[in-house]
């Protein structure tokens, strides 16, 4: 179990976020937000969803000499397991599409569940969408046919869930584990 440093209450392994005061407990969630604040210039406690924030410190007054660099840091990648086929693979970005290869329109999702017999499973072509926002990952199911189910409970449709992982999530008759890779 993984111990809130704000808190102490205890999550899985893989939490990014506490459910119970919204500090950063994973150590690549608490890196992301410490770069993102330092772009923006905060010096506010690493909280996702904190109410709590300070004021940025006005920008120095531009010379043409200087180069400006804003630091971009990428979320945590994502451990994926396709539990029927004992497969794994790493999802790296900040927006995944799953679902299956649609050739007429050349679509292709970041995450193609077709060599895992997604259309067998039920998977549509466009099934659901994961992305990164500031509070972690979250999941959206794209108004598939067969539904989409994150750790037994069935989503509705268009509507973001959010992703803590470890998450069991059902595309379909698709089984997957989502785990945090860093």
């Amino acid at each position: 179990m993984i111990v809130c440093l704000e808190c102490r209450s205890q999550h899985y392994p893989g939490t990014l976020f506490c459910d119970m005061c919204g500090a950063a407990v994973h150590p690549s969630a608490r890196a992301y937000l410490e770069a993102s604040q330092a772009a923006a210039g905060h010096k506010s406690p690493i909280r996702a969803g904190s109410k709590r924030h300070t004021e940025p410190q006005p920008a120095p007054p531009y010379t043409p000499d200087q180069t400006i660099a804003t630091p971009f840091a990428q979320p945590p990648a994502l451990r994926v397991r396709v539990v029927q086929h004992e497969a794994e693979l790493v999802l790296r970005g900040t927006q995944f599409n799953i679902g299956r290869t649609d050739p007429f329109s050349d679509f292709v999702p970041e995450f193609d569940v077709t060599r895992f017999d997604g259309q067998a499973h039920g998977v549509s072509r466009q099934h659901a969408t994961i992305r990164w926002r500031e509070e972690g990952y979250v999941l959206c199911d794209n108004h598939s046919s067969n539904g989409t189910w994150l750790n037994g409970e069935l989503l509705e449709p268009g509507r973001e869930y959010p992703l803590s992982a470890p998450g069991n999530v059902r595309f379909g008759g698709l089984l997957v584990q989502f785990t945090i890779a860093d």
